[in-house]
């Protein structure tokens, strides 16, 4: 998988904590970041947010009955 740059501005008090917990873990500030984001998207998908990165295959996927659309229209 490709790396890519994301900037962010958080409080210092959230940074603090996320580098006492990456220190703990043994990972650097950066991989403990990541680590969280990847939780989280676990989080919302297994609570059955689905992630469908193109029109085209949420069609498909609604047509073979994988998922069911939020509005089924008139």
């Amino acid at each position: 998988m490709s790396k890519s740059n994301l900037t962010v501005r958080i409080d210092r008090e959230l940074k603090d904590k996320y580098e006492e917990l990456a220190e703990s873990e043994h990972r650097s500030l950066n991989k403990q970041v990541e680590k969280a984001l990847e939780e989280y998207l676990e989080t919302k998908e297994s609570l059955g947010y689905i992630f469908v990165p193109d029109l085209e295959e949420a069609e498909k996927a609604i047509e073979e009955g994988e998922v069911e659309p939020v509005w089924k229209g008139e």
